[in-house]
């Protein structure tokens, strides 16, 4: 049984303030986009939830929150 994805659209701000020169890879798509936010400035927000805990803790919890620390990181030094 497949299941239909929701059209990907790719945000489109009326103009570009800081151009960021980060590619992303769009899992949706399974292709490379531009990084782009939504008003085309330097702001931007991100929505991380946490770990859905049913069980004890283990590497696999650390690992969501390794992971975004390290996107944060990297995010931080392109937007200062």
């Amino acid at each position: 049984m497949s299941c239909k994805q929701a059209h990907w659209h790719t945000p489109s701000p009326k103009t570009i303030s800081h151009d960021t020169g980060l590619m992303v890879m769009n899992s949706l798509t399974r292709q490379k986009d531009k990084f782009v936010t939504m008003d085309g400035t330097r702001s931007l927000k991100w929505y991380m939830c946490g770990p859905t805990v049913y069980a004890p803790s283990h590497m696999g919890h650390a690992r969501t929150y390794l992971g975004f620390d390290i996107l944060r990181r990297i995010l931080t030094r392109h937007f200062n």
